[in-house]
């Protein structure tokens, strides 16, 4: 009960730090649209930190299904393999949808209002793998343990911790001289 005051407080917040951070943060030139934009949204985009690899163009597709009235807008894989027809993540909430995200079981999160509402959700066909991709899972992150491997084979350029601007350590930079005052 403690747990879900204190995230009904968040959600609360959320509306007026919307506001505040995308005023403070946006650059000057563009500011004013970056708000038109965070008031004409009207909904929660709620993307796990997990799914990194999603394509702008689905968020894109996701925002033109909630301006055209879905309350619940779901991704759906339209890639012809095993995953077509697999629903994935981020999804777009109506605000009007806001109670029953507080609302819903700690246990299952937002998945159960999708689950509950099943006739307010539309499914959003996108050729994005993206959407189902966990980067936090182990397959994943074995694979990409592969891809870096290939890579070096390859001869790709390698990162390095201490790698600064073009590609450079501390001490293979250009010192530029400095001009006296």
């Amino acid at each position: 009960a403690v747990c879900r005051f204190i995230a009904g407080i968040g959600l609360g917040a959320e509306q007026p730090l919307c506001w505040a951070y995308a005023g403070e943060y946006a650059p000057k030139a563009i500011r004013g649209r970056v708000l038109a934009i965070v008031h004409f949204f009207g909904g929660a985009l709620v993307w796990p930190v997990d799914r990194a690899l999603v394509a702008i163009k689905t968020v894109r597709a996701l925002i033109e299904a909630h301006a055209n009235g879905a309350r619940i807008a779901v991704p759906l894989c339209a890639l012809p393999d095993e995953d077509e027809g697999k629903r994935g993540h981020p999804v777009i909430f109506d605000r009007r949808l806001f109670d029953a995200l507080r609302s819903a079981p700690d246990s299952e999160g937002a998945a159960a209002v999708v689950h509950s509402r099943g006739a307010e959700v539309v499914e959003v066909p996108v050729e994005d793998r993206g959407i189902l991709v966990d980067i936090a899972s182990p397959s994943t992150q074995a694979f990409l343990s592969r891809m870096r491997a290939v890579a070096k084979q390859i001869g790709a350029p390698q990162e390095h911790p201490d790698e600064g601007p073009a590609g450079r350590r501390p001490s293979q930079r250009k010192r530029t001289p400095r001009r006296p005052q």
